[in-house]
């Protein structure tokens, strides 16, 4: 197996750096987009909490006034 060229370690070092950026963009993008879904989901969370909270109380009060009548 030969010894790389200096030229061919360069341009090896210079593929593999971009690679590397590459995969950190990717990385970055991942991670933006990812605290974006956290954050979806910690309002759609409230939301369906807040939904489950009208629906027992409009129940309790179906049932007070079923007795009430």
């Amino acid at each position: 197996m030969p010894v790389p060229t200096q030229a061919q370690l360069e341009e090896s070092k210079k593929m593999n750096q971009e690679r590397l950026n590459r995969l950190q963009q990717a990385y970055d993008n991942f991670v933006t987009e990812w605290d974006g879904i956290e954050k979806e989901e910690k309002e759609i969370l409230e939301q369906l909490r807040s939904y489950v909270k009208k629906s027992k109380i409009h129940d309790i009060l179906n049932t007070i006034h079923s007795i009430k009548h």
